[in-house]
């Protein structure tokens, strides 16, 4: 991956001034620069400035973004202690600066000095109020100088000490392990925090300081470009997910400099990238029957005055595979197979970097996969309409947020199972699993259904003791299940012989890990005892026979004893009509077929039996209408 990121770094070097180098992050709150200005015309020689932080005058404050946290001293930095950050950071730094310097024009920097305890106390004032005036809840402050009007960074002198300063002191002859040539070399790259010679396991020769460029030696030239490309990448190439982030790094197999400058300055500019997502979309929506059908009927959601960019954007955000409105997937999709997509997912901790997974070498093909697998679960469920189950599901709260429910799939489906294993949790501790998963779809590896189950049903059963959202998270179970099988990453077991049934197309389209009768029993018995609860709820108000489903932890004797418990309800009500005897009976079928141990887990067992539960409007819409068939 060094070498991606270092041919980023020489299409950044090539077109310096046409591209932002700078951040492009968003402000967490209002950020201000106070400024010592220098001047020999006042009175004092000097006067305390604050004018709002710049982030395009980086290089003139001489304001390093990877700068070492720590009592380093620095020409530019943030304000922890008026007077401690100016002594120990600008003071220092500037000290140094001068008894290197012979520049009389930087003279009048001794001013620090000599008038230190005025500045700090001129310092301290313009600090204090202005914390008090401005209003943000986040408010950051930096301290740097200026000299006779002008910032540091545009003192040629300044500038060059500041840059020596940052390079690396200690080399090494060597073998580069970026380009292969043999040259002076260093271990510190400086494109990660975690590439260091100072811990256990990161040194080769037992531990010896000396031998640590042996680790991932790396020239002056490489290192330059590689700090380039982190640059670059850091700034236009890092998305959000789920509450984690990634870098992308695109690797280039044929190194055509047009198609290298096409792609990175595409993807600098999000909003070109937008643009051409929009207009592929567009061209789809000629061409694609079932997408130009949600265009159609999401026209009701705008006024008659609305435009069909409008419709299109609406429809382009359902179309994303993750949470960041700038993803550049459905972009990198259409660029065949020249380049590969390296996946980086770092947390930054203060000043440290932790790789929490690197996904390497993702092809454009096999993101056109993934979207095609995306694109048949959304037209497996497009007709997946959302009934009340209850009679106190028709309050007026629970409808609209079904009506509102986005049935366009994406990783967010994911990650509703993988997020935090106790949902009263403050913050997440699945990501490992979440990142596992993710790592599955990209690079096609096979996924364990009972892991799978497992999570679906920490998350299902949390829901239906709850009463909230049961059916939203047995569907986003589904729909995690089918895109995983489109993708082939589950191998469920053996499928055995079986009549053919009624329900098939049912068990085709929204549950192919049904290939046994003990799992079609299973499920068709949740949606007999989902039309039970419907009836109770009808009648009462509530729903008493809840408790039988232990929480939905069922086990096989409970599932098998609930049969005959549903059944004599139904008979105790006078409900228990032609069709919902054709189901029980086949039910009492598929248990026989199935034999005594299933050999299925408690989380597989009541997995299935939620889905049918999920589904059992469809389930009696098939038992009616042949029956109705068979009258006529």
């Amino acid at each position: 991956m060094l070498s991606a990121i270092k041919r980023i770094g020489e299409f950044v070097a090539e077109n310096q001034g046409e591209i932002r180098l700078v951040s492009t992050k968003p402000k967490k709150g209002d950020e201000y620069a106070i400024l010592i200005h220098l001047n020999k015309n006042e009175p004092s020689g000097f006067k305390v400035e604050i004018e709002d932080f710049d982030i395009d005058k980086s290089q003139k404050y001489l304001w390093d973004e990877d700068a070492k946290k720590g009592n380093n001293p620095l020409p530019f930095c943030k304000i922890t202690e008026p007077a401690k950050t100016f002594e120990k950071k600008i003071l220092i730094w500037y000290r140094e600066f001068l008894k290197s310097s012979d520049d009389e024009e930087t003279k009048v920097l001794k001013t620090l000095s000599e008038k230190k305890a005025e500045i700090i106390e001129s310092i301290e004032q313009t600090y204090k109020w202005a914390y008090k005036e401005s209003k943000s809840k986040v408010k950051i402050f930096y301290l740097g100088v200026k000299i006779e009007g002008k910032y540091p960074g545009e003192f040629e002198s300044i500038r060059e000490y500041w840059q020596e300063s940052r390079e690396v002191k200690d080399w090494t002859l060597g073998k580069c392990s970026v380009c292969g040539e043999s040259k002076d070399v260093t271990a510190r790259t400086g494109v990660f925090q975690f590439d260091t010679d100072d811990k256990p396991g990161f040194i080769v020769g037992g531990f010896n300081k000396k031998y640590s460029w042996r680790n991932i030696p790396v020239c002056g030239d490489c290192r330059e470009n590689l700090l380039r490309g982190r640059k670059f990448i850091e700034n236009n190439l890092s998305y959000k997910f789920y509450g984690l982030s990634y870098w992308l790094v695109p690797k280039f197999f044929i190194g055509h400099k047009n198609l290298v400058n096409e792609v990175l300055t595409t993807l600098s500019d999000r909003s070109v990238v937008k643009k051409i997502s929009f207009n592929n979309l567009k061209d789809a929506l000629l061409v694609e029957e079932e997408i130009s059908k949600l265009v159609e009927a999401k026209r009701s959601l705008f006024d008659n005055e609305s435009s069909a960019n409008d419709l299109i954007e609406s429809l382009f955000k359902e179309t994303l595979l993750t949470n960041d409105e700038n993803e550049s997937f459905g972009y990198l999709k259409e660029m065949q197979d020249s380049l590969g997509l390296n996946l980086l997912f770092l947390r930054k901790d203060q000043s440290a970097e932790r790789i929490l997974l690197l996904i390497e070498d993702v092809l454009p093909s096999r993101l056109n996969l993934i979207y095609n697998a995306k694109l048949k679960v959304e037209k497996n469920f497009k007709d997946y309409l959302f009934a009340t189950s209850s009679e106190s599901d028709k309050k007026e709260d629970k409808k609209n947020i079904w009506e509102n429910y986005h049935k366009s799939f994406n990783f967010g489906k994911i990650r509703t199972f993988f997020s935090k294993s106790n949902e009263d949790k403050r913050d997440t501790d699945l990501d490992k699993y979440f990142l596992e998963v993710t790592e599955a779809v990209f690079k096609g590896k096979t996924i364990d259904w009972n892991f799978l189950t497992r999570f679906f049903m920490n998350s299902i059963s949390s829901a239906f003791v709850k009463e909230e959202y049961f059916r939203f998270r047995v569907t986003d179970a589904m729909m995690v299940n089918n895109f995983l099988e489109e993708l082939g990453l589950i191998n469920y077991s053996k499928e055995e012989q079986m009549e053919p049934s009624t329900f098939e197309e049912i068990f085709e389209r929204y549950g192919k890990s049904l290939n046994t009768p003990s799992k079609r029993g299973i499920f068709l018995l949740g949606a007999l005892t989902q039309m039970l609860l419907n009836l109770q709820y009808h009648l009462r108000n509530s729903a008493p026979f809840m408790k039988k489903l232990k929480s939905l932890k069922m086990n096989e004797q409970d599932i098998r004893g609930l049969l005959a418990e549903v059944q004599n309800k139904f008979i105790e009500y006078d409900r228990y009509d032609v069709g919902k005897r054709e189901l029980a009976k086949e039910i009492s079928d598929l248990f026989l077929q199935s034999g005594e141990d299933w050999k299925l887990s408690i989380d597989e067992m009541n997995y299935y039996f939620a889905c049918g539960m999920n589904l059992y409007e469809k389930i009696s819409e098939i038992i009616y209408s042949n029956l109705k068939q068979k009258e006529e």
